[in-house]
């Protein structure tokens, strides 16, 4: 078997290299050094066994980011190679109001770290100086299986893929205090995200299933050419952002509940000024003041640019009313085609 397959079929179980996984051990020296050398082995599989490991680690500047967990630099004159963070079970899909501490059976990456800038991040990078064709991290990154634990009101992006190649990203929880939405509290720093995926030029090629974001400033930012289904922001303030990239962006179903803006097209250089996406069923409910006042929504679409481009098919539920499409609102998005499911 010649070595290009062989090195996919490298396990590197972070316990072995010194994680204990009891939540109260700072396991980030351990899970970088198995990060380390699964990338020096051309890549493969980090894997987290069921537990709690506690990153608190110090955010390693780089320049541009700046990682508690940091991905390996490979150059895009060397292989690329393809790293694994696999988890032992998926995350519960359901969730409404309630308060899950997702102790056993589970594979939680967690940091109780504050004080983080724009830049920083629980996981990802390096990253290069500057974003041009050809001037990314050759790495492509893919999650399953794993939850996400940050503090309440976090002040850094959970999981930062930005400045990686195209990657994958199945049954993956990402939360910052809780998943009760009733019990979030108002984030404040406009810089943090749950989830971002790789910038226009960056292969073009993402994919993310089962993915759910709660109480983020922003919840998951997409990535050029990214498709699947199942992705959720919760109580967040931009649920699900768009930058600018040139190829298409499709799903065939997203969910945002409680957000204040719920489709956001972000600013920005690079592509055409235009964020092309298709969304084949969009589940959108409304707080209705049913929660904290700043989780009623003020716009279903947000893009004053009229950045965003394409069609969308949605549902709008809204909270103790039920199915209700005239407390839609779109700001901007011109170029956006909105259809209630069903028609008119």
């Amino acid at each position: 078997m010649s070595a290009s397959f062989g090195n996919f079929l490298n396990w590197y179980n972070v316990r072995t290299y010194g994680a204990t996984g009891d939540g109260t051990t700072d396991d980030t020296v351990a899970i970088n050094a198995a990060i380390a050398a699964c990338g020096t082995a051309g890549g493969g599989t980090v894997y987290f066994p069921a537990g709690v490991y506690l990153c608190d680690g110090a955010f390693n500047s780089n320049g541009v980011s700046s990682p508690i967990l940091t991905l390996p630099q490979v150059a895009m004159t060397d292989q690329a190679i393809t790293i694994v963070f696999q988890g032992a079970a998926p995350p519960p899909r359901q969730y409404f109001t309630f308060t899950s501490t997702f102790t056993a059976g589970y594979s939680i990456i967690k940091t109780t770290r504050t004080g983080g800038s724009s830049g920083c991040c629980l996981l990802g990078g390096p990253a290069p100086t500057y974003l041009s064709f050809g001037n990314q991290n050759n790495v492509s990154p893919v999650l399953r299986n794993l939850i996400f634990a940050c503090p309440t009101t976090p002040t850094f992006t959970a999981v930062d893929f930005k400045y990686q190649q195209g990657n994958r990203v199945d049954d993956v929880l990402i939360y910052a205090g809780t998943t009760d939405l009733d019990g979030l509290t108002q984030p404040t720093s406009s810089f943090s995200y749950g989830l971002t995926l790789p910038e226009v030029n960056h292969s073009a090629s993402n994919w993310v299933n089962g993915v759910n974001v709660f109480g983020f400033y922003n919840g998951t930012r997409l990535g050029e050419n990214t498709s699947g289904a199942g992705l959720r922001a919760w109580g967040c303030v931009n649920g699900i952002c768009a930058p600018n990239y040139f190829h298409f962006s499709a799903f065939n179903d997203i969910g945002t509940y409680w957000c204040t803006n719920h489709l956001v097209g972000e600013g920005g250089s690079g592509g055409e000024g235009r964020s092309p996406i298709r969304i084949f069923v969009w589940d959108i409910e409304q707080a209705n003041g049913g929660g904290a006042s700043w989780q009623n929504t003020v716009a279903n679409v947000l893009d004053s640019s009229n950045r965003l481009s394409g069609d969308v098919t949605y549902i709008p539920i809204k909270g103790s009313v039920g199915y209700d499409n005239s407390s839609f609102v779109k700001t901007g998005g011109s170029l956006l085609t909105c259809t209630p499911f069903g028609g008119p």
